[in-house]
C-alpha cells in the first residue's frame, strides 16, 4: 500500500511559507502548501514519487517485487496510489 512517509509534515504542520493554507481543504502541512501554489500558478503539476532510497531500500524492494508478483496486491497498491492522488489534489 501507497503511503505518506510523513503525516505530520504532509498534512498537518501549519507553518505556512507560500501563505496560509485555504480553510477549504480538509488537510495543512506541505501538501496544503502545494494546492495554494497550484492556486496561484495552475500551470504547475504536481505528482507523486514512489519508492525510495535508504538503509531500508533491500527491504522495500522486496515489498515492491511482492507487490509486482500479486494481482491482489497490485490491485491494494494502485487503489491506495489513486485515493492519495484525489485526496490531496496532485496531478498524478
Amino acid at each position: 500500500m501507497a503511503y505518506l512517509s510523513d503525516v505530520q509534515a504532509d498534512t498537518q504542520y501549519d507553518e505556512s511559507f507560500i501563505g496560509p493554507v485555504p480553510r477549504d481543504l480538509a488537510f495543512q502541512g506541505g501538501l496544503g502548501q502545494l494546492v495554494l501554489l497550484k492556486r496561484r500558478f495552475p500551470h504547475i503539476k504536481t505528482i507523486m514519487s514512489i519508492g525510495g532510497y535508504g538503509t531500508d531500500a533491500d527491504r522495500v524492494n522486496a515489498h515492491f517485487t511482492n507487490i509486482c508478483a500479486n494481482q491482489t496486491l497490485q490491485a491494494i497498491f494502485v487503489n491506495s496510489v489513486v485515493n492519495i492522488t484525489r485526496t490531496y489534489m496532485l496531478d498524478g
